[in-house]
């Protein structure tokens, strides 16, 4: 019993340490929330004060908001030795739930508005990083368009075929388009900002006689102009997608004329070898007809002597074809047996050479060993 009681003891202690620690947790929040909020609506305290005084000033300024408000949002905790206690400070006292519920929704409201501010002000960084990507990716179309232009009429269209450089006048061409381009573009901008310029002034005109009146814009006015104000962005919107869409299609159609500008140029260097091909055909076919041309007659000579050889060999003046091949069959074996008798002669004489030479050789040595 001794030992269930020794942990019961120890899970007892146990749960109220983390009772103890989360109330010092919770405290320890309610504490940071109070000291940013009297750092918002109170100057900050001199150096020399110390955490009791500032919990003090807390509680005070709760109390005196309870008065107007209900306020107030952390109980302002502070110990006190035994030799301040007969002191004419206050004693420090804890705050009521009203209190703070109070000061945790001004809290709220402060964040919220520091919330909602963040949130505009990334808004608009971010619709000006979008018009900066969108100026960006228009000034890429317009480098890509002006390049492909310049290789088109610069540096495959300007090439001299004879010399293979760039003729000086299609170039100059070329800069003073691109120069007028420019010009145009500068103009339009030009015309654009002066007129944004003289609505600007207008408006500006406007305001000032309203306030020289005294008729400042009422609230009918003023939804009216953001009415006004929305549509006149919803115009401007539709025409930059409109010039937006028309220099894409612009862009497409360029791409579009040049690659039918390079099928066009490789059906003409097709064009260009069928016709070599047609005209190596026409100088062969032409040779051709000549060699069988001489085909034929040397054909018809040789049908005429084989018509002749034939009745030659028809005729009784002439043996048998048989008896010319039998012939000829007995001359080619007599030949072929003279060149082997030829050849055994020429071995037999070898031999009789090769031992008339050793006889002499013999006869020489007998005659030096005597």
């Amino acid at each position: 019993m001794s030992a269930a009681s020794a942990d019961a003891r120890a899970l007892q202690r146990a749960s109220l340490a983390d009772e103890l620690e989360a109330e010092c947790d919770r405290l320890r929040h309610e504490r940071e929330l109070l000291e940013t909020h009297l750092a918002r609506v109170s100057p900050p305290a001199e150096a020399g004060a110390s955490a009791e005084d500032a919990s003090r000033s807390a509680s005070d300024s709760a109390a005196a908001a309870r008065a107007s408000k209900p306020g107030g949002k952390k109980k302002a905790r502070g110990s006190r030795s035994g030799a301040e206690a007969g002191s004419s400070d206050p004693p420090p006292r804890e705050l009521s739930a009203r209190e703070r519920l109070d000061l945790a929704n001004r809290e709220l409201e402060i964040l919220e508005r520091d919330a909602d501010a963040s949130r505009h002000a990334g808004e608009a960084h971010l619709d000006e990083l979008r018009a900066r990507l969108e100026n960006a990716n228009q000034r890429v179309s317009d480098a890509k368009v002006a390049a492909f232009e310049f290789e088109r009429d610069v540096a495959v269209g300007a090439l001299d075929p004879r010399t293979n450089k760039v003729r000086a006048e299609r170039f100059v061409a070329h800069v003073d388009r691109a120069a007028r381009h420019r010009a145009a573009a500068a103009e339009q901008f030009r015309l654009k900002c002066a007129s944004l310029t003289a609505a600007n002034k207008k408006l500006e005109q406007k305001a000032r006689a309203k306030e020289a009146t005294g008729g400042a814009l009422s609230a009918i006015d003023f939804e009216r102009l953001k009415i006004e104000h929305a549509s006149s962005l919803e115009r401007l919107e539709d025409r930059a997608r409109d010039a937006a869409d028309a220099k894409q299609s612009l862009s497409r159609a360029s791409l579009a004329l040049a690659e039918v500008r390079a099928r066009l140029a490789d059906h003409g260097a097709t064009s260009a070898w069928l016709h070599d091909e047609m005209a190596t055909k026409k100088t062969m076919i032409d040779s051709f007809d000549v060699v069988m041309a001489q085909v034929r007659e040397e054909h018809f000579v040789a049908r005429k002597r084989n018509k002749d050889l034939h009745t030659a060999g028809s005729s009784s003046e002439f043996p048998l074809v048989a008896e010319y091949v039998a012939a000829k069959n007995q001359a080619v074996d007599a030949e072929t047996r003279a060149r082997e008798w030829e050849k055994k002669l020429e071995a037999v004489e070898a031999q009789i050479e090769r031992a008339a030479r050793g006889t002499g050789r013999g006869a020489l040595r007998g005659g030096g060993r005597s």
